[in-house]
């Protein structure tokens, strides 16, 4: 078990480790102590969040609306309304760290498309 938290360690301070190994090791770790909670966030960071999970508050990002125009690429929504513009602000990220790494690694824009629950929300708005 020594070697575990030592591995574990070490990896923390290593730049090149990815999050992903770092959280299995850990997760291998939690098994063996039998960290219940910790557990499961672990399983939920390496698997996603359903759902059905509440998603820590780190787990929020803010960002800008925007529309894509095949003439002049991606162009900001302009909007009015305060509570419609903050709703289309914030998201909840859900996916799994495994492909949040690989997302990043493509080293293109990131987008995320709104989720159908907000979809339905802004048509009830107009």
């Amino acid at each position: 078990m020594n070697s575990l938290v030592i591995d574990i360690q070490s990896d923390a301070l290593n730049e090149s480790a990815s999050v992903s190994q770092l959280l299995r090791k850990a997760k291998a770790l939690t098994v063996k102590l039998n960290v219940v909670e910790l557990d499961a966030w672990i399983t939920r960071e390496l698997g996603g969040y359903s759902p059905n999970d509440d998603v820590p508050k780190y787990r929020y990002i803010t960002g800008s609306p925007k529309m894509y125009n095949p003439y002049h690429g991606w162009q900001p929504i302009h909007i009015k309304d305060d509570w419609l513009a903050d709703l289309l602000s914030h998201q909840e990220v859900r996916q799994s760290v495994p492909q949040l790494e690989s997302l990043a690694h493509q080293g293109e824009l990131m987008h995320m498309p709104y989720t159908n629950k907000i979809k339905m929300v802004t048509t009830q708005a107009e």
